[in-house]
């Protein structure tokens, strides 16, 4: 995953924060939820959209999205339940893996 797009991530949801204080993670993608969804806005969504920015904080995701399909060599088009069966394969692969001793990666402070 692209540190670039993490680290963008991060900072377009305290920056929003920090312009308008009453603008919540939650809210942001409740909202965020409705966009995806094509479900029409309240005035009040409006509103709140203004100052939390969701279309960005869509973009900014749906890059990572991209970037995370690209580093597992998956395509794109996926179902969630089809994410979810490779992940759980993966994750039982790696398991092997382990039991038989080959480590593919420790955080540095071991």
């Amino acid at each position: 995953m692209s540190k670039f797009n993490q680290v963008r991530l991060d900072a377009h949801r305290k920056r929003v924060q920090a312009q308008h204080p009453e603008v919540t993670i939650t809210r942001m993608y409740n909202l965020l939820e409705k966009l995806r969804k094509g479900e029409a806005f309240s005035e009040s969504d409006r509103t709140y959209n203004d100052k939390a920015l969701v279309s960005t904080l869509k973009q900014i995701h749906d890059e990572l999205d991209i970037a995370v399909f690209e580093a597992y060599g998956w395509q794109p088009t996926l179902s969630d339940e089809e994410i979810l069966e490779r992940l759980v394969k993966l994750n039982g692969d790696r398991a092997e893996e382990e039991r038989n001793g080959l480590i593919r990666w420790l955080r540095p402070e071991y």
